[in-house]
C-alpha cells in the first residue's frame, strides 16, 4: 500500500493506470483520514446539490418520497439520509468506503446499524430489488468502477425504481482561474482517474471524470431511462462570503454541478 506521501506524488499517467483494487485502497484511507480530520471540504449532502446553487427546495426533485426505502451509495456521514427522513422517507439504507464516516454516521439515532456496511459502492451488496430509490449524492465519481456500480443499482431498485445522482459538472474540472480570469485549461474530453488533494492537509483521494455522454450511455446500458438532467445556475453570492479557490465567484460562468435523475426500465 502507497503512502499518503508517495500518492500525491504520482503523475497523472500513473494514476490513470492504477487498478480499481488500488483505487478503492487509495479512497478508503483518504477518506478515513479526512473523516478523522473533521476537515473534509464543502458538504454537498441534501438539500444542498452543489457550491452556490439551488437547493432541493428550489428543485424539488425529490417528490413523494413519503414511505419510500432508499439506499444512499457514498453516504458519508448520513446528511443526505438524515434530510430525506425529515421530508417523510421510509427505511432508510447506506454504504461507504471508510469505516470511520459510517461510525460517525451510527452516533445519529435515526439509522438503525444494521442497515448501513463499510463498503465500496462498486461492491455488491447482495441484496436484489429491495429498495424504491438509490441515490449519490456527490460520491459516484468516487466509484473505481462505473459501469459495475450502475448495474449494481439496478439490482438493487424495485420495478420502476428511481436513481438520482449529482456530481461535479465536466465542464467546472476544466476551468482554472489565472490573474482573476477564468480560463479552459484541461480538455473536456480527458476522462478517467484523477487525483484530488483535499481539505488543509491535502490528504489525496481518486475521483472519475466523466463526460455527460458517457454518464448516460451507462445508465442507459445498465437498464435505466434518464427522465431529467438539470444543471443548476449559480446563485448570488454575498460580499465578504468565504469561498474555496476550486469554487470560486470567477468560475460561475459555467455549471458546477451536474444532476441525473433515472428510472429502472428493464431488469439486467
Amino acid at each position: 500500500m502507497l503512502t499518503v506521501d508517495q500518492i500525491c506524488l504520482l503523475t497523472p499517467e500513473q494514476v490513470r493506470n492504477l487498478k480499481p483494487d488500488e483505487i478503492q485502497e487509495i479512497n478508503e484511507m483518504g477518506w478515513n483520514l479526512l473523516a478523522k480530520s473533521g476537515k473534509e471540504g464543502v458538504d454537498n449532502s441534501l438539500p444542498i446539490y452543489g457550491p452556490w446553487i439551488a437547493t432541493e427546495d428550489e428543485l424539488k426533485i425529490f417528490k413523494h418520497i413519503e414511505g419510500k426505502s432508499i439506499l444512499d451509495l457514498g453516504c458519508g456521514k448520513g446528511g443526505s439520509l438524515e434530510y430525506l427522513a425529515k421530508q417523510g422517507a421510509g427505511e432508510l439504507f447506506g454504504s461507504d468506503i471508510s469505516s470511520e464516516r459510517i461510525k460517525q454516521l451510527l452516533t445519529n439515532p435515526i439509522f438503525k446499524k444494521e442497515n448501513f456496511v463499510v463498503l465500496p459502492m462498486e461492491c455488491d451488496l447482495k441484496k436484489r430489488k429491495f429498495v424504491d430509490m438509490v441515490i449519490a449524492m456527490y460520491s459516484l465519481g468516487y466509484t473505481s468502477n462505473i459501469k459495475r456500480t450502475l448495474e449494481l443499482s439496478n439490482r438493487y431498485l424495485k420495478r420502476r425504481g428511481k436513481f438520482i445522482m449529482s456530481w461535479i459538472h465536466p465542464i467546472f474540472s476544466c476551468v482554472s482561474i489565472v490573474n482573476g480570469q477564468p480560463i479552459i485549461n484541461d480538455p473536456y474530453f480527458i476522462q478517467g482517474p484523477t487525483l484530488l488533494k483535499k481539505g488543509p492537509n491535502k490528504i489525496p483521494v481518486i475521483l472519475e471524470r466523466f463526460k455527460i455522454e458517457t454518464l448516460v450511455r451507462h445508465l442507459y446500458n445498465a437498464g435505466f431511462a434518464v427522465n431529467n438532467i438539470f444543471e443548476p445556475d449559480p446563485i448570488k453570492i454575498e460580499p465578504g462570503t468565504e469561498i474555496t479557490p476550486f469554487y470560486s465567484k470567477e468560475k460561475q460562468i459555467v455549471p458546477n454541478t451536474l444532476i441525473i435523475e433515472a428510472m429502472k426500465v428493464k431488469e439486467i
